[in-house]
């Protein structure tokens, strides 16, 4: 490698630190999954949701 000049191995420290990057992110996605925190919050959404329909049933009755 001598006779590359500094442009080289900017190129080469920077790919390999987007490679090393995407590599860190892959192992973190298989150690932790996400769906039991996407779950998780479709039943607050949907607890939520059934709570504004009791409060527009309830306001529909006041009058």
């Amino acid at each position: 490698m001598i006779g590359r000049g500094p442009v080289f191995y900017v190129v080469l420290a920077s790919s390999l630190a987007v490679v090393m990057l995407a590599g860190v992110v892959m192992i973190g996605r298989l150690v932790m999954p996400q769906e039991p925190a996407a779950h998780i919050a479709s039943k607050a959404d949907a607890e939520a949701a059934a709570r504004a329909m009791t409060f527009s049933s309830r306001k529909e009755r006041s009058p």
